[in-house]
């Protein structure tokens, strides 16, 4: 488990981290950078609330962590 909540830590910091750097190279605008916050956040708040006495993630959430990362 704590494993699988490092990993969504990972992929947290990495894609706040693109967006960051998208932003400063004008990639994407503030707006664009703040929609994918707010939506990364709400995706990992929901993964950390939904698994914070479980031990192990459903295959579907996966998919919703793979598919946002995906969408961006």
């Amino acid at each position: 488990m704590r494993d699988q909540k490092e990993r969504v830590y990972s992929i947290e910091r990495l894609t706040k981290n693109e967006f960051r750097h998208a932003l400063a190279v004008n990639l994407i605008t503030q707006e664009q950078h703040d929609n994918y916050l707010q939506e990364l956040n709400e995706l990992t708040s929901y993964i950390y609330e939904k698994y914070k006495d479980s031990l192990a993630f459903y295959d579907e959430d996966w998919i919703k962590i793979n598919d946002y990362y995906e969408k961006i």
